[in-house]
């Protein structure tokens, strides 16, 4: 009878034991996520603090390289039409100017057909053929310093050729 009563005892010990283990390591695994959790979402924001000054930075930055190039390409584009014209323009008053002073001679008839006959020619060139515009410098810059002179007498030539006729 007294060997039976011993071993219930050392059986209802150990489950016990085993109760007390099981529910305290869950206890620290609840509170160990949580505090790491508040912990993360703090660090972050202030990473996209950070994030708002870029944009105003590149805000600036962005109109200031628009601007210049407007105006950039605007004065190079008017400043070649501009030189353009100029230089067609003066050729073509000096042949006639120079063919007048021709007329007065006794020579007058030939003169006339000589004109117009380089007049049509001097616009097809510069039109379909823009790389004339080159040599025409060249061509033009002798008579430059001709026009100036051929210009007061112009004025002066047509008044006295009129009685010279009569």
């Amino acid at each position: 009878l007294p060997p039976p009563p011993s071993p219930e005892p050392p059986s209802p010990s150990p489950p016990p034991s085993p109760e007390p283990p099981s529910p305290s390591p869950p206890i620290p695994a609840p509170p160990s996520p949580e505090p790491p959790s508040p912990t993360l979402p703090l660090p972050p924001p202030p990473s996209p603090s950070p994030s708002i000054p870029p944009p105003p930075s590149l805000e600036p930055p962005s109109p200031s390289p628009s601007i210049p190039p407007p105006p950039s390409p605007e004065p190079p584009s008017p400043s070649p039409p501009i030189s353009t014209p100029p230089s067609p323009e003066p050729p073509s008053p000096t042949l006639p100017l120079q063919p007048p002073p021709s007329p007065e001679q006794p020579s007058s008839s030939p003169p006339i057909p000589t004109p117009p006959s380089p007049e049509p020619p001097s616009p097809t060139l510069p039109l379909p053929l823009p790389p004339p515009a080159s040599p025409e410098p060249p061509s033009s810059s002798p008579p430059v310093p001709t026009p100036p002179s051929p210009e007061p007498p112009s004025p002066t030539l047509p008044l006295p050729p009129p009685p010279s006729p009569e």
